[in-house]
């Protein structure tokens, strides 16, 4: 592939990420889209093809623990060793869209236990909002800052002021 296909795939797998990430179609039409696509452009080579279920399942992975902060490298290791393994690329579709959908499905139903954790740390007023972060798993400040407003609609601080008065 010259480097136009190249920049072209990775488009490709920049899209079917974003579309994974969204969430509003079902992963295995998803994949079976990139799939067809990739076909094309790489002229069904098998080892080329390989490499961008790969760079897939990596950049879909990335932008979920950009969010959120769950162990995920069972499902990473695992499901590169499976695309690795393989001498006929039609079981990759199977494969990545499973994937995507264990990998999307740990991620929603963490939030729940990790929200109402949040929440309540979050009552404690001698608890700062750093540490509710830590306590409930984000490695970093500003990723539980993004995520619990995106969820919330009001941010961690504003949440806290709003249960003040009542109290």
């Amino acid at each position: 592939m010259r480097s136009k296909g190249l920049a072209d795939a990775s488009t490709l797998v920049d899209s079917a990420c974003e579309r994974l990430h969204e969430g509003e179609e079902e992963a295995k039409q998803v994949i079976k889209d990139f799939s067809d696509s990739l076909a094309q452009l790489t002229n069904r080579d098998p080892l080329i093809m390989k490499f961008y279920y790969i760079e897939l399942c990596v950049r879909f992975i990335k932008s979920m623990v950009s969010e959120d902060s769950i162990d995920v490298s069972g499902f990473v290791g695992e499901t590169v060793q499976q695309l690795k393994r393989l001498s006929d690329i039609r079981p990759a579709e199977t494969i990545v869209a499973d994937f995507a959908r264990q990998v999307s499905s740990s991620f929603s139903n963490a939030a729940p236990q990790a929200s109402f954790l949040a929440k309540n740390l979050l009552l404690d007023p001698r608890c700062r909002i750093n540490e509710v972060s830590d306590a409930v798993g984000y490695k970093n400040y500003v990723s539980f800052y993004n995520v619990f407003t995106k969820h919330e609609g009001r941010t961690p601080s504003e949440y806290r002021s709003g249960l003040k008065g009542k109290r």
